[in-house]
């Protein structure tokens, strides 16, 4: 069981590796970030509808247990309709009512879920390609600093020469400030 953790957990350092390398893995990590909001709203659609489902079938002892995962599985598709599909003549309330509820649950989960789904995935796709150069230069450096660290100390280089990662904002200060102070030293001088 840790040794199965343990190969998840590498695969996502191996993904933080590759994203200095290629925009689409960035464009995932991206897509997991924003998927938290979806999840809580996919949480907050599946446990009323689980919870529906479990009052509704109380009766039958062997469905109440696993209302939830019965309920994750309708929202996979996975599903039998002839469970769902009722007889005219012997059909009762409670039997119309879980028909009704899984209408429902099918339309919100299928088509305006899936729909967030989609529009989240495109703008994080927006988002990772408006800052693809800033963000693989980050990445970039990032990962050199990451190699750096698992050098030994004893082994790694000695330079004069240390690499900061600035914002150009930040430089354009400074640039306007060693002007200021190079045009006030002229004053001196003259």
């Amino acid at each position: 069981c840790l040794f199965a953790t343990l190969i998840v957990l590498v695969s996502f350092k191996l993904l933080f590796w590759l994203r200095a390398y290629t925009t689409l893995v960035s464009t995932v990590l991206q897509a997991i970030r924003d998927m938290g909001a979806f999840a809580l709203i996919v949480m907050l659609m599946l446990v009323p509808f689980a919870l529906a489902r479990m009052v509704l079938t109380y009766l039958d002892q062997e469905q109440t247990p696993g209302a939830l995962l019965a309920t994750f599985a309708l929202m996979l598709g996975y599903f039998d309709l002839a469970e769902f599909t009722i007889d005219v003549r012997t059909s009762t309330a409670r039997e119309y009512a879980l028909q009704v509820l899984f209408y429902a649950f099918q339309f919100l989960v299928t088509i305006v879920l899936l729909n967030l789904l989609i529009t989240i995935l495109s703008d994080s796709h927006d988002l990772s390609t408006e800052r693809r150069k800033a963000e693989y230069m980050r990445m970039r450096a990032q990962l050199i600093v990451e190699y750096h660290r698992l050098i030994p100390s004893i082994l790694r280089p000695r330079g004069q020469w240390l690499h900061v990662l600035v914002s150009s904002a930040m430089l354009a200060e400074q640039r306007r400030d060693f002007e200021i102070d190079v045009a006030s030293n002229e004053d001196e001088w003259s």
